[in-house]
């Protein structure tokens, strides 16, 4: 997927405090989910000229009805005026605000699910937040009941949806250019052997290389590994 930095730069159209201010060296902590949540149906691009010229709110990113996603500030080194008042570690200075291009009375589209699983797990590595540091904007506003987005999804679907975010990544499937196989997880002990040019493996474990037929562990080389 890709996110367009470019169109919509809030730090470039507008001085720092224009619905943002800097983050300073600190790193985004949680992640807060919102719903443009008008009243009546919407155009995106409205949406985003709202979010990027505004002077009192902001958001990071703006997720539309077709999957695409635009990107207002870089979470680090700036906040979005986001979030108001809220609980304490999803704070503006402390969260990423996500906003996504649904009106009230409208249903998410499986692109806009899609985006947002892709782009929330990317920042999730990005900046180590646990899933448990994502929540709606309703949960974490204060005082409760001051927020009702994301409108369209419901308590019980969306922490359904943020439980799946911890599941590990499927295998990746490679061809290889001759490669050798290591005992032991840190690559560097003794060898099982050699994987023979042409041979495809998968890799269930992409932090240490760890061939999923249990033979030991490779070094990942994009020289001597091709993607299938």
């Amino acid at each position: 997927m890709h996110i367009d930095t470019t169109t919509y730069n809030k730090a470039q159209a507008h001085p720092s405090r224009w619905g943002y201010q800097a983050r300073g060296s600190a790193v985004p902590s949680s992640i807060i989910i919102h719903t443009t949540s008008n009243g009546r149906p919407t155009h995106f691009e409205t949406e985003a000229r709202y979010l990027l010229d505004s002077s009192a709110v902001s958001a990071h990113y703006l997720i539309g009805k077709e999957g695409q996603i635009v990107q207002f500030l870089a979470p680090q080194p700036w906040q979005a005026w986001h979030a108001g008042t809220c609980l304490p570690a999803y704070t503006n200075a402390k969260s990423i605000g996500i906003e996504h291009h649904v009106s009230v009375g409208e249903s998410w589209t499986a692109a806009m699910h899609a985006a947002c699983t892709w782009l929330v797990k990317q920042l999730m590595v990005t900046f180590a937040i646990p899933s448990t540091s994502i929540d709606t904007h309703r949960a974490v506003a204060l005082p409760a009941g001051r927020k009702k987005d994301p409108a369209g999804w419901g308590d019980a679907a969306f922490y359904a949806w943020r439980v799946t975010l911890d599941a590990p990544p499927p295998p990746r499937r490679y061809r290889v250019l001759g490669l050798p196989v290591y005992q032991e997880s840190d690559r560097n002990g003794p060898l099982w052997g050699h994987l023979m040019p042409g041979e495809e493996i998968i890799i269930d474990d992409m932090a240490n290389g760890h061939l999923a037929d249990h033979r030991g562990f490779i070094r990942l080389d994009p020289d001597t590994l091709e993607a299938l």
